[in-house]
């Protein structure tokens, strides 16, 4: 018992060290620093709005007495009257209560029960109707943060399954967490989060990205892959993949059971994908019209030239998707018939409904933002991971600390949490352009708020078959910001996956899960609520149902690989995609 706790003062000792100081470096950034203010600013409100009317925290503040005293007496009458089996076990739906002494317990079941009694308490009390919808939402986003923080779970005196673990083996879990804890901080600079799963495990190009394709064209900010089915004929007009640029292209091809490639290609499509090249501070001035023209754009014009076709399909993926809506919007105006159809995967199209992860982005941040991009010239991907996974830090965050750090476990070896903590760096003016343009100005919903050149981009206008894609557990767009796709392109169908981001996308017809919807019947100017209300829910993937879309669109079934001019650089999946991204100076998560 001895060593346990010194095990455990020792862990928490240095765990706190680096938590604490991380924290004192995070006020003197001035980016972070903004998100602090606006809290406080924030509590005044609330404080203000409870001092004008006291009758809130009045009501608020009795019915939770009330119930606390239920809970306080239905547990001492289980401690007094009951055993452990009596209890009643209710449905594990929270992921950090499911071990079962979190409900057969009476200790742990009133520790679980008060604490969902305390953070719904809070919930209510800050919910105050008087505030503006902006101060709500951000008191919400970090009350959320702060009561996800102190669940017992989090501790390892409060969390049974760990108190278990501990007493099994004898605190020899505390030194492996201990041991995880350093190797995780050891990575990089600054505090760094439990890892999201065992880097060890994979390695691109080896039990990733192993579709066999080659790189066909390069630039300075681009790769472009090639990926031939393995038997032929092919279909004649080929697809392009424009995966987001935060990430890397091999989304679409982890392993072999759940590659959307080689889904693609196993039917006879050729497949060719952008990958990004993993920028550092030299390309500080590369904009976002560069990404579109001298991206996707030139990557058009050489599949074109290769496959020797006059137009294509292409696919976006969330920002890719964005970039997509812009090019479309620009061929429509310039009268370019380059894609005979396109789709468009979780890509947003109104800003407006982004969710909390538009609470990150506002004028005084971009505006402090900017300051410190010049210094940097790029922002870095671990940033970007980092907010993302607070988006669900009860998902991508503390589950993570409590099996490393606690349990000493490792964590899982998962290909798609490998794929996002493989991340890639952002240009400043691009990533700055993308931020005023997109989220503040909202210029996919507007009439030519945004211009390519001296191309006005109305989305409205464009006339290519669309294939629009949400998911209905997404946290980074959530499907209503995509669903405005459908709204405003008038030869676009709907489709509304079930699962995540990654999940409800990357989801292969042979896994049988999580479903999708489809509606025939609504028009282009039904709210989205609608949409769902009166659409139809099928079984396993939307991959089959939109195979079947796009095929029509591919041509007649007679090319071959001989048939194809296509230049040899190297291998997939290139070097591009195997570049871990550069150290970028000033990090401002790097403290």
């Amino acid at each position: 018992m001895k060593k346990i706790i010194e095990e455990t003062a020792k862990f928490y000792s240095k765990f706190l060290e680096r938590f604490l100081y991380y924290q004192e470096q995070n006020l003197k950034s001035a980016t972070l620093k903004s998100v602090y203010e606006s809290l406080a600013q924030s509590q005044k409100k609330i404080l203000k709005k409870f001092l004008d009317h006291p009758h809130l925290w009045d009501d608020v503040q009795k019915k939770y007495l009330e119930e606390l005293e239920k809970l306080l007496n239905k547990s001492l009458d289980q401690l007094t009257n009951g055993t452990e089996e009596e209890i009643e076990c209710i449905p594990h739906t929270d992921r950090r209560f499911r071990h079962r002494d979190w409900y057969q317990h009476p200790f742990f079941n009133y520790l679980r029960e008060s604490y969902l009694l305390q953070s719904s308490y809070l919930e209510k009390l800050f919910d105050v109707e008087e505030l503006d919808e902006e101060t709500r939402r951000k008191v919400q986003f970090y009350l959320r943060a702060y009561i996800d923080a102190l669940s017992p779970s989090n501790f390892p005196f409060t969390n049974p399954e760990v108190i278990r673990e501990t007493i099994e083996q004898k605190g020899e879990n505390l030194f492996k967490g201990y041991k995880n804890f350093l190797a995780d901080q050891s990575k990089g600079k600054g505090f760094n989060l439990p890892a999201l799963t065992n880097l060890k495990a994979f390695k691109v190009g080896e039990n990733l990205a192993c579709t066999p394709g080659t790189v066909v064209f390069e630039n300075e900010i681009f790769q472009l892959l090639q990926f031939l089915p393995t038997k032929e004929p092919y279909y004649q007009k080929p697809l392009l993949i424009i995966p987001p640029w935060i990430n890397k292209y091999y989304i679409f091809d982890l392993q072999k059971e759940n590659s959307f490639i080689r889904w693609n290609t196993d039917a006879g499509r050729v497949v060719y994908t952008i990958s990004w090249v993993n920028p550092d501070a030299s390309y500080a001035n590369t904009t976002f019209k560069d990404y579109v023209l001298r991206g996707i754009d030139k990557a058009v014009e050489e599949i074109k030239k290769i496959a020797s076709c006059s137009d294509l399909h292409a696919l976006g993926f969330c920002v890719g998707g964005v970039a997509l809506n812009v090019l479309m919007a620009y061929y429509q105006r310039r009268n370019l018939k380059k894609l005979n159809s396109a789709t468009l995967l979780a890509s947003p199209t109104d800003f407006q409904e982004m969710g909390d992860l538009s609470l990150f982005v506002g004028e005084e941040q971009i505006a402090l933002l900017e300051k410190i991009l010049k210094k940097q010239g790029a922002v870095a991907g671990e940033a970007m991971m980092k907010i993302f996974s607070s988006l669900r830090a009860n998902e991508l965050i503390w589950p993570n600390y409590i099996n490393s750090y606690l349990l000493g476990k490792e964590p899982p070896a998962m290909d798609f949490l490998f794929w996002n903590s493989d991340t890639t760096n952002l240009p400043a003016k691009m990533h700055l352009e993308y931020l005023k343009e997109f989220f503040l100005k909202n210029a996919l919903v507007h009439h030519n708020q945004y211009r390519l050149g001296r191309i006005g981009i109305d989305i409205a206008e464009v006339t290519t078959p669309c294939f629009i894609v949400a998911t209905q557990k997404d946290h980074i767009v959530p499907w209503k910001a995509a669903y405005a796709g459908f709204q405003r392109l008038k030869n676009s169908v709907f489709v509304l996956g079930g699962s995540g981001h990654i999940a409800g996308i990357i989801n292969p017809p042979q896994r049988q899960k999580y479903g999708y919807w489809t509606n025939e019947t609504t028009s282009h100017a039904a709210a989205a609520e609608e949409w769902l209300k009166t659409a139809t829910q099928h079984a396993g993937s939307w991959w089959t149902h939109w195979g079947k879309w796009v095929t029509p669109f591919l041509g007649e079934k007679n090319l071959t690989k001989a048939a194809l001019k296509s230049p040899f650089i190297e291998n997939a999946p290139g070097r591009y995609a195997a570049q871990t991204a550069p150290y970028i100076k000033d990090n401002i998560f790097e403290v």
